[in-house]
């Protein structure tokens, strides 16, 4: 079953907090772990780094649609973990069953 994972990105984001995640998981596929990744951001297209590189392709929460688990500056939610530094990209806003 491939999971769905967000990660949370804006304008100054360090690449290597999207870069580093995104590898692991696309490495993870070659033993059977499937994730379909999703950029998150608040206006959805272009986001810059902070080193200057542009993130295309970002989408909405509310354009995503249902997430397994969510990636973010502050932490990374799921079902089984949600603390007090954990986001959600809007309010209500769950992981898909």
């Amino acid at each position: 079953m491939t999971q769905r994972v967000g990660f949370v990105v804006f304008d100054g984001v360090t690449m290597l907090d999207v870069s580093g995640p995104s590898e692991v998981l696309h490495q993870a596929g070659s033993l059977g772990h499937h994730y379909d990744l999703v950029l998150l951001s608040t206006h959805g297209g272009d986001v810059r780094t902070s080193s200057g590189l542009t993130l295309s392709g970002t989408v909405t929460a509310t354009d995503a649609g249902a997430l397994d688990t969510l990636v973010g500056r502050e932490g990374i939610a799921s079902p089984s973990s949600r603390s007090r530094t954990s986001c959600w990209p809007r309010p209500g806003t769950r992981p898909r069953a």
